[in-house]
């Protein structure tokens, strides 16, 4: 490895673990955005931001069963991920799960496959299941993006806000007891927090009635696979918050 691929590594394990950017990288920016200040014409904006009103995401709120909202979703165009209908991948599993895992956005692969979390990921992740007496019948999978990207990088915030309304939806029309959000971004959306993965991971949060555990996404731990004992942890609370939920459910009953 030499060591531009050294420095990339570097700064790929810095945002995985705190979610901010490098110091040096918003400067960079800055200085860039000056320099390109210092040439523009008088009156005119340094940056071009269009003229043209930003889309809005479709309405949701119609859909009365997660097929009408996948078909709604279908119809998508609002972002260039979406701008041809190629890569979506809506969610599969259990319709009525207790347990609901988020993930970031469609692999490539997923998008070919028209399939979320394929491939080796997929593989880390039936074996995570596993671990805690669950597989993919038994859960719902979905994802923060629905459209796949090309090459591997954070969601656009404009793409991410135009997706949410279907995950949420997604959630509203599971209702499930448990989200486990898997990877930086599609937790701080769930969330609506800014704050690094490294502090909202080996506790339980509140998403309206619903708990929420944070732990990496099985993409990451292929890279960094130091990460996959916080992970353990992190499903090991899942299955006991879980297993406290059904013992509480068999009194009532």
């Amino acid at each position: 490895m030499n060591w531009i691929d050294q420095v990339r590594v570097f700064l790929q394990q810095e945002i995985e673990l705190y979610g901010d950017e490098p110091a040096f990288a918003s400067r960079v920016r800055r200085s860039a955005l000056i320099s390109t200040a210092a040439f523009a014409v008088p009156g005119s904006s340094a940056v071009d931001t269009g003229d043209s009103d930003p889309p809005v995401p479709l309405n949701v709120e119609p859909a009365q069963s997660l097929e009408e909202l996948d078909r709604i979703l279908h119809g998508c165009r609002q972002c260039s991920l979406g701008a041809h209908g190629a890569g979506m991948v809506f969610g599969a599993g259990d319709p009525h799960a207790d347990i609901v895992l988020v993930g970031e956005q469609p692999s490539q692969q997923d998008g070919k496959r028209g399939a979320l979390f394929s491939g080796e990921p997929g593989e880390l992740l039936d074996r995570i299941l596993s671990a805690i007496s669950l597989n993919r019948e038994k859960v719902y999978l979905a994802t923060l993006l629905k459209c796949s990207a090309a090459g591997e990088s954070d969601p656009k915030e404009q793409e991410a806000e135009l997706c949410l309304p279907y995950l949420l939806k997604q959630l509203a029309l599971i209702q499930p007891k448990f989200i486990l959000a898997m990877g930086r971004t599609a937790a701080g959306y769930l969330l609506r927090t800014k704050e690094p993965l490294s502090r909202l991971r080996g506790r339980l949060h509140s998403y309206g009635n619903t708990q929420v555990i944070v732990t990496y996404a099985p993409a990451t731990l292929l890279r960094y696979p130091q990460f996959k004992r916080e992970t353990w942890a992190d499903v090991q609370l899942l299955r006991r918050a879980y297993d406290e939920y059904i013992d509480r459910s068999t009194e009532k009953s």
